[in-house]
């Protein structure tokens, strides 16, 4: 597995995103999230007890600010919650097209790797929208499958993790760079965090991104598509096996906060695109509305080179 973060700075609060999304932060960015000096040592008993007979019994606070059970208490710095603020319009959506952002001029739900020429790249745009109005948009996850067709295996051209002959040929961007060619739901640069896992049976791409200083969260338009990533793939490598054999790429899931409460999403028309299937038809078993998926039996677990 490959993990790559960004921003090593923030991995506190990549941690706290990562933990309030319901994922488990790497053991790196757990331990950097806890604090490096020791705890300050604590008053006598006596002492706080004079010092709470001197203050002047105050107005008591309500029952959820006092960290009632169930109740949600917002990041610090962060603008106060309203429930009014939130307007819902739609079930959250997601699209990935290839070359442009899904239903924009140049997009195509389908490309071909040809052989012969390294220096190409193939750019996909993976953009949403979040279907609510939020007064902040603390970041999102995403996760991808890579889905070889029925009854075939993914090749080693698949195969990005580290140590891997592809490894460094696939290659993804979050920050807003002005280059975006959709808006994206923060201004500043945030810290992201990069899971690759290889399965003959299929891979998986986890991409999680995060704003970190509270000062740099803005909201979000639930009726605006915003651009989430660019994932760039690199054909350096044309010649390992796999290279042109059909591949269905699948958004499968997101999930977004506002820090005060996450949304899922798992729908979208645009979700599924293919590569080296002109018709798409690698991608037929994977078009289908959300919900639980059959049995079947677990993959087999392919050893590491």
């Amino acid at each position: 597995m490959t993990r790559l973060a960004r921003s090593l700075g923030a991995t506190a609060a990549l941690a706290a995103l990562v933990a309030l999304l319901g994922g488990a932060a790497p053991a790196a960015v757990t331990q950097a999230a806890k604090p490096a000096s020791p705890p300050a040592p604590v008053a006598p008993a006596a002492a706080v007890t004079q010092a709470a007979k001197a203050a002047p019994p105050g107005p008591v606070a309500p029952a959820a600010a006092q960290g009632a059970p169930g109740a949600r208490r917002a990041p610090p710095g962060s603008a106060r919650f309203e429930s009014s603020d939130v307007d819902s319009f739609a079930p959250p959506q997601l699209f990935i097209a290839w070359h442009a952002p899904y239903g924009t001029p140049g997009a195509t739900d389908t490309i071909s790797f040809g052989a012969g020429d390294s220096n190409r790249v193939d750019t996909l745009f993976m953009s949403f929208e979040i279907g609510r109005n939020t007064p902040q948009f603390l970041g999102m996850t995403a996760r991808l499958y890579f889905h070889p067709a029925n009854g075939d295996t993914l090749g080693t051209y698949w195969r990005y993790d580290s140590g891997s002959p592809n490894y460094r040929n696939l290659e993804i961007e979050f920050d807003p760079d002005g280059s975006f060619p959709c808006p994206q739901p923060w201004n500043r640069s945030g810290a992201g965090l990069v899971d690759f896992e290889f399965d003959a049976g299929g891979a998986s791409l986890d991409l999680t991104y995060v704003i970190t200083a509270m000062q740099n969260v803005i909201p979000a338009d639930g009726r605006v598509r915003y651009c989430f990533a660019r994932v760039m793939f690199r054909q350096r490598r044309w010649d390992l096996p796999g290279a042109r054999q059909p591949v269905c790429l699948e958004w499968a899931v997101s999930r977004f906060s506002s820090g005060l409460d996450e949304a899922t999403a798992r729908s979208g028309p645009g979700r599924c695109i293919s590569m080296n299937s002109p018709d798409g038809s690698v991608c037929v078993p994977y078009r289908r509305n959300p919900g639980p998926l059959p049995w079947a039996p677990p993959r087999p677990v392919i050893g590491r080179p």
